[in-house]
């Protein structure tokens, strides 16, 4: 499949990362080819990724994330519902 990368929100990618830096969560821009669910979803909502540490192979029974990666993850979109709300 040759699907080009979308652009996520780049308003939404400047609030993401204000609550990283507010909370004290390590972020890193980065750009994704995935394009998956994102493709579609673009065209109705204002977008922004959210990838988290994963430890292992990606995508494979080796993927670990670990419990304290996880409530980071949770402390970090709460706040963003927290705020967007």
């Amino acid at each position: 499949m040759d699907v080009k990368p979308v652009a996520m929100d780049r308003e939404m990618n400047r609030f993401s990362r204000k609550i990283a830096e507010e909370k004290n969560i390590p972020y890193q821009d980065m750009v994704s080819g995935s394009g998956n669910e994102h493709r579609n979803l673009v065209r109705f909502v204002r977008l922004a990724c959210c990838p988290f540490q994963v430890r292992g192979i990606s995508h494979s029974p080796k993927e670990f994330t670990s419990v304290a990666d996880m409530e980071k993850v949770i402390e970090f979109l709460s706040e963003i519902l927290y705020k967007l709300a």
